[in-house]
This record gives C-alpha cells, structure tokens and sequence, in this order.
C-alpha cells in the first residue's frame, strides 16, 4: 500500500493497525509525509479458510482521526499436497524485482519441518535471515525492507526438508 500526500501541509503519521488476524500490515514508524512525498508499507493477507474476508486497515495521525482503508479478499484452497506443493511455486518468487525499498518474497513449502530463508549479498555473506523456524506445508509471504542496504544484487535462499531454491534479487535505489 502507498499512501501519498497530494495535499498542501504535512501530515504526520505514528501507526498502522488492523483488527483481524487475517490481515495484517507491516510496522509503519512514525514519521512526516510532506506534500508530495509517498510511503509504502505491506498489508499482508493470509486466510485461514475458503471465505471472504473484510477489514480495515487503520493509519493512525497525530493530528485529526485516524486514516481509515477498507480491505477485502477472498480466501481460496489450493488442494495440493505432499510432493505436488513444491510445483506450485519452483523458486521463491519475488515482487516486484527490481525493487526499492520493499519486496515481497512468496515461497512454497512442500512438507511440514524447518526451513529458513535468508538473505545473502553477491561475495556470499549473509546479510539477513528473513524468516525461519517450524511451518506446516503451505505457501507463505514474507516482506524483505531494503532501505538499510545499498543499490545492488542479491540472493535468497530457502532451505527446506528435501529441498533447496535460490533466486537473484535486485535492490534499484
């Protein structure tokens, strides 16, 4: 989501918030928004069943009542199981890419078990480890912020039970 000032003063920002488990958004520090200037944050979307869903995403202003988005989707099955998960999604997949400062990393696990998916510069070096620990089989999302790190490639790698991916990323400043 990008919210953007298309006003005349500065609006100052210090939250966001959701009120449902099924969507959530990433941390939004507080912060100025001069006129003409946008900032962008994930809303995440992770149903836990075929239904639809609605929500509002909360942006929470210094100054006035909180800035207000109505969310909605709908939540479907897969139907995938065991080995046929891993060919949903061959590699982890990345939007957009190039980015800046923010992607979105969507990943597939084909068994229940540990994984870990990080972050390493072109030399190898690992850089972050964007997510990692015990998940049942499924498809997952996870948001990589990259405006601590300069202009550059970088890779991704998932490590899972019986399977390895890694995909090239590039971070376009």
């Amino acid at each position: 989501m990008v919210l953007h000032n298309a006003g005349g003063t500065f609006i100052d920002l210090d939250s966001s918030a959701t009120s449902s488990s099924v969507f959530w958004t990433s941390a939004l520090d507080s912060l100025t928004l001069w006129p003409g200037d946008s900032v962008t944050f994930v809303v995440y979307f992770r149903p836990p069943e075929v239904a639809e869903y609605r929500d509002t995403v909360a942006i929470g202003l210094y100054y006035g009542d909180d800035l207000k988005v109505p969310l909605s989707g709908q939540g479907t099955v897969l139907g995938l199981l065991g080995e046929s998960m891993s060919q949903l999604i061959k590699e982890i997949s990345i939007f957009p890419n190039p980015f800046n400062p923010i992607a979105e990393l969507r990943y597939a696990l084909a068994r229940n078990g540990d994984f870990s998916l990080a972050l390493y510069d072109v030399q190898g070096s690992p850089i972050a480890i964007l997510a990692s620990g015990y998940r049942p089989a499924g498809v997952y999302t996870t948001a990589f912020d990259g405006s601590h790190l300069p202009s550059g490639i970088y890779f991704a790698r998932l490590v899972s039970a019986g399977s390895n991916s890694t995909v090239k990323l590039i971070l376009m400043k």
